[in-house]
């Protein structure tokens, strides 16, 4: 069962103050005994002095002792004996234990002087101790709960004003109320954290409802790209069959030879996004890496052209890989996308990408180069992280780099960024090839 803070303040503070009580219980008793000790140094320099007056011829001892108890503290008593230890004035007590005695010999052996001063004097002198150590435990633990309760008051209200934070954040209440004043730099701290969440949590959600969005847009592409094929194969037949007829002109024919090459980039555009889309039940199959390059080429020329960044291709893989061909496309388009969108955000300088394919050893390489600004060095270790991304809102999940590294991953490949040898960056990824 959890205990309260302000519950485990106050234990704290009684647990102070048993030990605190005990430990001055055994200094005040330790001052009862020096007190005692010093009380029989006393009671003996008062015997010295009143052996010393007895010697120096005073009247009669009876009238010495009756004249010191006068100046001597209440309920003291005086001995004198002669050297046989017979009471020759005043009177030794009957309860003995509770004096602190002191005695000192006469000169000539004629006996000896015995002051008992009262034991209470001790007690007396260190009560007045004990009162005051007392008073001062008492002060300290009134204050000290007087404090737990306030400042156990404040931290619960700051506690709870963080717990129905909490709450409402997992009841998906996303309103932006002014945050409260915490009492501690600890509940602060607390608070920044909480609230950090709840904006990581925002922008997951918002990033997983855009990923609903193109999964539902993958969906409707690969439906629309099946309804468009249709036609586009029945204008490239018609056009097939009006150039075998002898009455078109040449003109006639160049036109419907140029129908019906356009008709074949289209179908080719559409299969691969047929192809890119249906990512579910595909089976792994042997490909090459200029296939992935190609297909991956023919969606995104035109939008290059657009932007007005060159393509260089520069395909020398001729090894076969095992994958699925949709997972390799997305790879290389998101390696492709970064490098278009950073380029396009230049004002200045050549927007070139080139896109290289290697042979190394038993691996089949792939880079993707661009002449962007590149990327900075506290973001590098960062970049395959998921949801980290440099665009503006709006522009970039952070999930494309990470979903390529998933992805190469799983081919017991390595995918990295460095930086180019002049200017921009350098995506690229290596699996393993088939034998």
């Amino acid at each position: 069962m959890s205990i309260s803070i302000r519950t485990q303040i106050l234990a704290a503070a009684l647990g102070l103050f048993v030990p605190v009580v005990l430990v001055m219980s055994q200094a005040s008793r330790a001052t009862y005994v020096e007190h005692q000790e010093a009380l029989k140094e006393d009671a003996r320099l008062h015997a010295v002095l009143l052996a010393q007056r007895l010697d120096d011829g005073a009247a009669n001892a009876e009238g010495l002792v009756l004249d010191a108890l006068r100046t001597l503290p209440p309920l003291t008593q005086v001995a004198v004996t002669d050297d046989e230890g017979h009471v020759i004035a005043g009177a030794v007590p009957a309860a003995l234990e509770v004096f602190c005695q002191g005695s000192a010999p006469r000169a000539a052996g004629l006996g000896a002087v015995t002051v008992y001063l009262p034991g209470r004097i001790a007690w007396d002198r260190t009560w007045a101790i004990y009162q005051r150590n007392y008073l001062v435990v008492i002060t300290v633990t009134l204050c000290v709960a007087v404090i737990a309760f306030v400042l156990s008051r404040r931290w619960r209200r700051g506690l709870r004003a963080l717990e129905e934070h909490a709450l409402r954040i997992g009841a998906g209440d996303r309103r932006a109320d002014p945050p409260p004043r915490m009492p501690s730099s600890e509940m602060v701290s607390l608070q920044a954290s909480l609230m950090a969440m709840e904006e990581n949590l925002v922008s997951l959600e918002r990033q997983v409802v855009r990923q609903e969005r193109l999964a539902a847009i993958g969906t409707l592409m690969s439906g629309i790209a099946h309804e468009l094929n249709n036609p586009l194969q029945a204008i490239a037949g018609r056009a097939q069959l009006l150039m075998r007829e002898a009455a078109a002109t040449d003109a006639a024919k160049a036109d419907l030879d140029l129908i019906q090459r356009e008709s074949a980039r289209a179908s080719v555009i559409i299969r691969n996004l047929s192809r890119f889309s249906r990512q579910d039940n595909v089976s792994p199959e042997l490909m090459r890496l200029g296939a992935v390059v190609a297909s991956v080429v023919e969606l995104r020329q035109r939008h290059l052209e657009e932007l007005g960044i060159h393509l260089v291709v520069d395909d020398a893989s001729r090894a076969t890989v095992l994958g699925v061909l949709p997972e390799f496309q997305q790879v290389l388009l998101n390696f492709v996308v970064n490098a278009e969108q950073a380029m396009a955000s230049m004002k200045r300088g050549p927007r070139l990408l080139t896109i290289r394919t290697r042979d190394v050893e038993d691996r089949a390489y792939c880079e993707v180069e661009d002449t962007g600004p590149g990327v900075l060095s506290a973001d590098e270790p960062k970049l395959f992280q998921p949801f980290f991304t440099t665009k503006p809102v709006g522009e970039g999940t952070g999930l494309g780099l990470s979903v390529s590294y998933g992805i190469i991953e799983s081919y017991g490949g390595r995918i990295g960024y460095r930086r180019a040898a002049a200017v921009g960056a350098i995506l690229w990824f290596d699996v393993p090839v088939v034998p």
